[in-house]
């Protein structure tokens, strides 16, 4: 045995395993460097091994003893080669050798192509991960294929995805069961009603929007007649129910929707808007030309509209499609709201409140229009807090009908409320 190799391990050695005992050598343990592989050994384990038990020396020891020359390549060697010495790339397997197996489709591929199929998209995220993972190996495996099969099933999984995201969001989460029940408006509703809720029922309308594009969506809500005309109805409403991108303080155009008015008469007219407030609050102003005038109504009008607290008011709306409901309470308290740097008068009201009847009125015991309809508070977090903008902040589209005369009030008779856009046009429509 050489002992010359025999040293003290420094800060160098001490990420070198021995290869005889695989244990870390140390620093200031007592080593041995092998002339042959430069491997570090523990003096001991060298002794005992009686030599380096590295794989390269016990290679080379197998192949003295079976008298077979030991066959070392240096790097020098390599450097050495000539360029007409190495093989060409296209270097052709002998006849005998079968070489590398031909190419096969990954069955991860396949495998997440059909999971992606079979759910419809459900299972997006498991053929996601699944086609990632396929083409990783696809590109670190050169006998696999299915590189555009993997491509495919990622796209086609991102596009159900982003689809069932898109129905989830159009599904009328606004309706509620009683929707289910398809209950209709009886026509005889109206006959025994007494003033004021008469009038003020008369003056309700259903307000259908449908926004424009791809994702439009479909709100429902309500509106109040305050002129009446076969050349020109106006509707006063929320600016949310007729904007299907509106967003509080937002004074900016409206969005392209269509809008259609559902009147008591079962008539339904294509609207236009007309106005919206200046300053981004919820208030507009809808146009429309409907051909039935005898059996709507104009609601009463007075400026300015006050009712205090502890005053009895009623509303009357189309809460969950539910067309021309009357509920009522008292006013709770008057309120402020300040949007753009501007204060506006809320009434706080406990009158039962529900989605469909945003843009619908806020009457008081004498019939007059006093606010309109625009929050409420999730029933299970509160009951009984609703919220109305007061009719006042319309004054400037208010007041010249106050001046106008107005058509003359046909007699009382019996008037169906309209059965409204029906049990199956429920959709999404913003908070109220």
């Amino acid at each position: 045995m050489d002992a010359e190799g025999i040293s003290t391990a420094s800060k160098f050695h001490e990420s070198q395993v021995c290869p005889a005992c695989q244990a870390a050598v140390r620093e200031g343990e007592a080593i041995h460097l092998c002339s042959k592989c430069g491997a570090a050994s523990h003096e001991r384990c060298w002794r005992q091994s009686a030599g380096c038990r590295s794989y390269f020396c016990r290679r080379s020891a197998r192949a003295e003893e079976r008298g077979q020359p030991a066959i070392t390549i240096t790097r020098r060697d390599t450097d050495n080669l000539a360029p007409e010495q190495l093989l060409p790339a296209s270097t052709a397997y002998p006849a005998d050798r079968a070489g590398r197996g031909p190419r096969r489709v990954s069955k991860l591929a396949v495998a997440a192509l059909i999971v992606a199929v079979l759910s419809a998209g459900l299972l997006g995220c498991v053929s996601l991960v699944l086609a990632a993972v396929a083409l990783g190996l696809i590109a670190n495996n050169s006998t696999l294929r299915g590189r555009w099969l993997a491509l495919t099933t990622i796209l086609l999984s991102i596009a159900l995805m982003f689809g069932w995201a898109w129905a989830l969001w159009m599904l009328p989460w606004n309706a509620s069961r009683l929707q289910h029940l398809e209950f209709r408006d009886s026509p005889q509703a109206l006959k025994d009603v007494p003033e004021p809720i008469r009038g003020s029922m008369r003056a309700n309308v259903v307000v259908r929007t449908a926004g424009r594009g791809l994702v439009g969506k479909l709100m429902l809500g309500s509106g109040v007649i305050v002129s009446l005309g076969p050349e020109r109805t106006l509707i006063l409403t929320n600016r949310h129910v007729i904007d299907p991108q509106y967003q509080e303080g937002r004074s900016g155009p409206v969005a392209p929707a269509e809008i259609e008015v559902f009147f008591c008469s079962q008539e339904r007219a294509a609207a236009a808007v007309k106005w919206v407030h200046p300053d981004g609050a919820d208030l507009a102003l809808l146009e429309c030309r409907p051909t039935d005038v005898e059996l709507p109504a104009a609601a009463r009008l007075k400026l300015p509209a006050a009712a205090p607290i502890g005053a009895e008011v009623f509303a009357v709306g189309n809460p969950l499609d539910l067309g021309w409901t009357y509920t009522k309470g008292v006013i709770s308290n008057i309120r402020e709201r300040v949007i753009n740097g501007r204060t506006f008068k809320v009434f706080q009201t406990q009158t039962p409140i529900n989605q469909g009847n945003s843009g619908g009125g806020l009457y008081d015991a004498a019939g007059c229009l006093v606010g309109i309809n625009t929050w409420t508070q999730d029933k299970g977090l509160a009951e009984g807090l609703s919220f109305a903008i007061a009719a006042d902040h319309a004054e400037e589209v208010l007041r010249p009908l106050l001046a106008a005369p107005g058509p003359p009030e046909p007699a009382k008779a019996p008037v169906p409320p309209g059965p409204g856009p029906g049990a199956g046009a429920g959709g999404k429509g913003p908070p109220e």
